[in-house]
């Protein structure tokens, strides 16, 4: 039979327009992903970004509670006509108070009222100090009656940028002012920089003045003077676009740049590399356009069949991706059965399940050994228990336990409930595993930040504290110690507070390298540090430790003082001292005995054994 040369070519031809239109179509689609999915990155980074934001929002926040609340107690004062020498008094306990609350380190509160300046830390400056011609007065008056942030130094002795938070009085002349470490703001931008994709992580102040930055040389450099042009022209953008997000390009490539804004009108910024950023998209969505397109005439004919699959499989990879967005693994648990099936499991939770389990119908303590550590393993079978779930889900219809896996990761499990029958009893629920590794070890590591004496490196009050009242609940006893430096005021008035906080920095070494890495030591704030060593309960090893400490001591040698020798007093005791002791027992004998150390000259020491 001839073929018929007009059907054929108008076969083909409807051919090449179905060829066509699925050409075009595949290649918007893939374009449409892609758009997408450059969205979606967008988005990611700027949520980070927000995130950030708020950390950072949250530890500038506290100093300015301090100084609105500390300017409402000055004003009532004044109202009162309460003498200068009642507001100094009233500064040094407030300093006192917020070296435990705030977490970041600060010099203390001061301020000028009453024409003369007040120190709540006790420092007296020279006569040449004028308060009235510093930016932290002059900067609170223009604000006025605003809290002001003043412009960050570089302090050189602490090797931090500092800054201060004031506030003018109401009666338009007196300020109350705070001088804060912006260390854990550094710490938290360079953490941040270690991850993927990041060149660069920035806390600039609207002047284009860097307060913090991954990159620490660059710490207090002005951007918006800089000669590099790539650092004038992000500094502009920042400051003066109304776009939070865009692109900028540097000498050797082209960056993505997001910008948050922050309470005291500084900003936060990511800085990334546009070609890491999206370059593996571009390639992938390129990839499997061509891929698809090489594909399509041999399956053209079963292209009905194809597209309702490809939308059942594109309605399957939303409700999957959904879920896989959130948990590493979920498991459908028949109630009645005991019957539990695995759903879901992602490649990093898939070696915790031996292979995986996809159906399991035995004991819960047996599965349970599969994943959890040895020391997680009771309390998740008392969560994961069947008979208990009536009763717990009534209240709620999802419940949450964290756990160790085998591998020491932290992962949290959610009880779901599924469905009940027509008599509300309980058919199935759901066992949900997320990955929280990442989220413990950050808080963690703020917990640490936060219990650690930013200028000496050992634990702050805070912390010492929280670590002996640990112990003392486990019921460890030991010999407790308060250390005071001797004459220190003397110091800091002879030789100024550089020279003082030198020596605070060698007690402290002194401190460190006497105790054992067990012992729990740290300092109280000022020239005050105590110790607590388990396990030394007599008095002749008690005193062989301390005559260390001032072995240690003796050997300081500090030029500045030209020639003036350390010497420390030290009051010590034991715990417990009886059946009803307590910390503040135990840290009140230790103060008694420092005070009678203290009547003695050179360095002294007086045990307080208290009641026995």
């Amino acid at each position: 039979m001839p073929i018929n040369n007009s059907k054929h070519h108008k076969h083909l031809k409807t051919f090449g327009i179905v060829l066509i239109v699925v050409i075009i179509f595949i290649l918007s689609f893939f374009r449409w992903l892609f758009y997408v999915s450059k969205q979606n990155t967008v988005n990611t980074w700027k949520n980070s970004v927000t995130r950030v934001a708020g950390d950072a929002e949250y530890y500038l926040i506290m100093p300015v509670h301090a100084i609105q609340f500390t300017a409402v107690q000055v004003e009532k004062m004044l109202d009162k006509d309460m003498p200068v020498e009642t507001i100094q008094d009233y500064l040094v306990q407030q300093s006192g108070v917020y070296s435990n609350i705030i977490e970041s380190n600060h010099t203390g509160i001061y301020g000028y009222c009453k024409g003369t300046y007040l120190n709540g830390s006790g420092w007296v400056p020279d006569e040449r100090y004028a308060p009235r011609e510093r930016p932290w007065y002059i900067d609170a008056i223009i604000a006025n009656g605003e809290v002001a942030f003043v412009q960050p130094y570089y302090n050189f002795q602490t090797k931090t940028m500092m800054m201060s938070v004031s506030k003018m009085l109401s009666d338009g002349e007196s300020v109350v002012s705070m001088d804060i470490f912006l260390d854990g703001l550094q710490a938290m931008v360079e953490k941040i920089n270690g991850a993927d994709n990041i060149d660069s992580v920035i806390v600039m102040a609207d002047d284009g003045f860097v307060v913090s930055h991954s990159n620490p040389a660059e710490i207090g450099v002005r951007y918006l003077e800089s000669k590099d042009e790539y650092k004038k022209s992000l500094a502009k953008n920042v400051l003066n676009s109304d776009e939070s997000t865009f692109s900028l390009n540097a000498a050797d490539k082209k960056t993505m740049v997001f910008s948050e804004k922050i309470n005291n009108n500084w900003y936060v910024i990511f800085i990334l590399d546009e070609n890491k950023l999206f370059g593996s998209l571009q390639f992938i969505y390129l990839f499997s356009a061509v891929a698809l397109l090489a594909a399509i005439i041999s399956l053209l004919m079963l292209f009905y069949v194809f597209h309702t699959k490809y939308i059942e499989a594109e309605e399957l990879s939303h409700d999957i991706q959904a879920v896989a967005n959130i948990y590493a693994a979920v498991y459908r648990i028949n109630i009645k059965t005991n019957h539990a099936r695995l759903l879901r499991i992602t490649g990093k939770f898939d070696p915790l399940m031996e292979g995986g389990v996809y159906d399991y119908n035995g004991p819960l303590p047996d599965l349970i050994k599969l994943f959890a550590a040895d020391q997680s393993r009771d309390t998740l079978i008392n969560f994961l228990d069947k008979s208990t779930y009536e009763e717990r889900l009534r209240e709620s219809n999802s419940l949450s336990h964290e756990f160790l896996d085998k591998n020491e990761r932290w992962i949290r499990v959610q009880l779901i409930e599924v469905d009940r029958d027509d008599d509300g009893n309980l058919l199935h629920v759901m066992w949900a595993f997320e990955s929280i590794d990442e989220d413990r070890k950050q808080r963690e590591s703020l917990k640490l930040l936060a219990e650690t004496d930013a200028m000496t490196g050992i634990k702050n009050r805070k912390g010492g504290e929280a670590r002996i009242r640990e112990a003392m609940a486990e019921g460890t006893k030991g010999m407790f110690i308060l250390v005071d430096a001797d004459h220190f005021k003397s110091v800091n008035d002879d030789f100024g507070h550089d020279v003082g906080d030198k020596v605070i920095i060698t007690i402290a070494d002194c401190l460190r390298r006497t105790f054992r890495d067990s012992d729990i030591v740290f300092r109280l704030g000022g020239d005050e540090f105590a110790a607590f060593a388990p396990t030394v309960e007599t008095e002749e090893i008690g005193r062989r430790i301390i005559r260390r400490l001032y072995d240690n001591i003796e050997m300081v040698d500090i030029p500045e003082m030209k020639g003036r020798r350390i010497t420390i007093s030290v009051g010590a005791t034991f715990y417990p001292a009886d059946r009803n002791d307590s910390f503040d027992a135990m840290y009140q004998r230790a103060d008694k005995g420092m005070y009678e150390s203290k009547k003695q000259e050179g360095n002294a020491l007086s045990f307080n054994r208290g009641e026995l």
